[in-house]
Order: structure tokens, then sequence, then C-alpha cells
């Protein structure tokens, strides 16, 4: 899939699921602050939140006095990001470095996570903190047909820590089980 592929499906879908529970402003909320939560227990500040679907978890950083912001390639994620949390997200990334980058449930959504972080990774300080988000993949417990056509590819634990090794970093921390939240740092481990 080309970059505009990806950047077409990625419109299609926020158009045709905005009136699901998934991205209604109520539950973009709660799960906006079940992320900050993370963020808050490690004392982050200056956050980018790549892909960040309609900003909740923008709007909760910064409803909690952090410095927070996002980008989102499609343009009708961005307009409810106005509608619902008044905030404008950025069509594509600044050309800048931020403390804490965010990647809330998106390595799931592509077919190659190398070129995605080749992309992303650049974005982070060199002593920045990088967040993960991804459903994790238990086939004995849920087979292939729990994730859906829009998960092009699901990981293990151990692959998402490799995943990460290939770019110099380390795990710091892990939450979760199957939504999965993992914390990253340059060549640190715990």
């Amino acid at each position: 899939m080309s970059e505009e592929d990806g950047i077409a499906y990625n419109e299609w879908s926020w158009a045709h699921i905005q009136s699901t529970p998934y991205v209604r402003k109520e539950n973009s909320w709660e799960r906006g602050k079940s992320e900050l939560s993370v963020v808050q227990q490690l004392s982050l500040d200056g956050i980018f939140d790549y892909a960040a679907g309609n900003g909740g978890f923008v709007r909760a950083c910064r409803d909690a006095e952090l410095t927070a912001d996002g980008c989102e390639v499609a343009p009708s994620a961005r307009q409810l990001a106005i509608e619902y949390f008044g905030i404008e997200l950025y069509a594509e990334p600044p050309d800048k470095q931020f403390n804490v980058l965010c990647l809330h449930s998106i390595l799931e959504h592509v077919f190659d996570g190398n070129k995605l972080l080749n992309k992303v990774l650049p974005l982070l300080k060199p002593e920045g903190t990088l967040v993960i988000r991804t459903p994790l993949f238990n086939y004995q417990k849920q087979g292939w047909w729990a994730y859906g056509s829009e998960h092009l590819c699901v990981y293990s634990n151990d692959a998402v820590c490799n995943l990460l090794k290939e770019h110099g970093y380390a795990l710091l921390k892990h939450y979760g089980s199957e939504q999965s939240t993992y914390v990253f740092k340059n060549g640190q481990s715990e």
C-alpha cells in the first residue's frame, strides 16, 4: 500500500466510523484519560501524539496542564478534534522534536512497522520517551477474526520489543495485557 493509498484509506475509515461508539466524544475522552495516566505516572511532558485521531488524548493532556500536540492525516478526524475538543491537530508532523512521542493504536494499522518507526522516530529527542499502545495477538484466546479487517498486523510482547530493539530502543515499562502500553527509551532498559 502506498502512502497515498494509506492516507485515502485513513480518511475513508474516519468518514465511515464517525457514528460508531469508538469515536464518539465521550469514549474518545475516556480513552484519552486512560492513555494520559501512563505519561502522568512517568512525569512526562512535551508530548506529541502521532496519528492522533480525533484528539481525545491531546485534549486530556492539555486539561492536565501538560504541553501536548498531535497530527492526523484524515481531515474528517481533524475536524472532529475541533468539534469535540476545540483543538487543531497538524495534518503532518511539525519540523521539531519532542520529549515524548506517542503511537496510540497505530502500529497495528500499518503493514511495515519499521517503515513507520523510520518516519516517526526523528520526531523524538535523543533522550526522549516513546509510548506505544497496541493490541496483543493471542491466537489461542481470540483467533485472527477478533482483530477486524482494519488491523493489518498484530504483535506479541516479544515482537513489539524486538521491533524497537532494531531501532536502538529498550523497554522501560509495560502496562496491560490484551491492549498493551509500552514505554521505551533510546538504548536504556529497567
